[in-house]
């Protein structure tokens, strides 16, 4: 009865249910040996086992535990893939003289690493020879055209190289922000484009090194570069009409960043969203990295951990190392979200050594 003069006589309105919220679901599956690309791994292999070889003992057990504590929001299937990119930093440092750090959440392993400062002094010494320094950044004035520009310049030949290098999996673009997402600088891709190794150094900053294992992924990344953008060139020279179903999807990532450089007449992608909404189009079903805490997403094998809620949002920066002077500058991921992935924009920092 009362439930009926409710009805009747009127009352306020039902409440919205409330939406369970989104967290990323990270794989439990590690990328091995780094997940380098096949064609690398035997340029890589030597590196790779070098670094891990640095790393052998307590030390990263430790940081392991300190960091886990300091953050019990983190699980164990993020911070596997947090550990991965602070390993695929460090080998990058050895390669590069300027590598942005642009993931916060590595960072954090950064942090602790350097609380240890003797055990971290003997792994850049058995690892790279020289001191990987960790140096804040100062944030550029965001009108300023010119940093902007530099700032775009650092994050493209970082993505090119990480590229040629490495598997980008969603988990990647989630902790270090979208891949893709503005075309290439005309000038580094003219450079890529000469085929010239000195002129495509210079323009990566490739670290000058006598180790044979840093000279070895050199090469394979200089090689990877200049095949994938003769592959692209030979695209547009067929004159294929620009249709985004065909271009982009199910293609080569590096390839692909390529052949969106050359186009004149194609506006940034997510493609990660485009490869995302063609398999739905295929298969009509969809295809997301969240989950309610409670099931696997359809594109990971598991949630992180517990279901922890992962975001961060902000900006990212980084150091270099050049030719013995160090400086800083600070660049900023595009943040946004797509059926597949979500970025990961946070203020960080970077690395050089002397």
């Amino acid at each position: 009865m009362l439930k009926w003069l409710k009805r009747i006589l009127g009352g306020p309105p039902a409440p919205e249910p409330q939406a369970r919220p989104r967290t990323f679901a990270y794989s439990s599956v590690i990328p091995e040996a780094l997940g380098i690309r096949p064609e690398l791994e035997g340029d890589a292999h030597g590196l790779v086992r070098k670094l891990e070889e640095a790393l052998q003992g307590p030390y990263l057990p430790q940081v392991r535990e300190r960091v886990k504590f300091r953050h019990p929001e983190i699980g164990d299937a993020k911070y596997g893939w947090m550990e991965m990119e602070m390993k695929r930093f460090f080998l990058l440092a050895a390669v590069l003289r300027h590598v942005p750090m642009y993931s916060d959440d590595a960072d954090l392993i950064w942090h602790e690493m350097l609380m240890f400062t003797r055990e971290y002094q003997q792994f850049c010494d058995r690892f790279a020879g020289f001191y990987i320094h960790h140096q804040p950044n100062v944030r550029t004035d965001e009108g300023d055209a010119a940093a902007s520009e530099s700032q775009w310049e650092d994050r493209a030949a970082f993505e090119l190289v990480y590229s040629a290098l490495f598997w980008v999996a969603p988990e990647n673009h989630r902790l270090l922000g979208l891949f893709y997402r503005r075309k290439m600088p005309p000038a580094l891709l003219e450079e890529i484009e000469s085929g010239d190794p000195d002129r495509i150094r210079a323009a990566l900053r490739f670290r000058n090194s006598a180790d044979p294992a840093v000279a070895a992924v050199q090469e394979g990344i200089l090689g990877a570069l200049q095949d994938k953008s003769r592959q692209a060139r030979a695209y547009h020279e067929e004159s294929r009409p620009y249709e985004r179903s065909s271009f982009y999807g199910g293609t080569d990532p590096l390839w692909t960043m390529m052949a969106f450089g050359m186009a004149t007449d194609l506006s940034p992608f997510d493609p990660v969203l485009e490869e995302s909404e063609k398999q739905r189009e295929t298969s009509g079903s969809s295809c997301s990295v969240y989950t309610d805490g409670t099931s696997n997403s359809s594109c990971n094998s598991s949630n992180d951990n517990n279901g922890h809620k992962d975001s961060s949002d902000g900006g990212s920066c980084s150091s270099s190392d050049d030719g013995g002077s160090g400086s800083s500058s600070c660049s900023s991921s595009s943040c946004s979200s797509s059926s597949c992935s979500s970025s990961s924009c946070g203020s960080s920092c970077g690395g050089g050594g002397n």
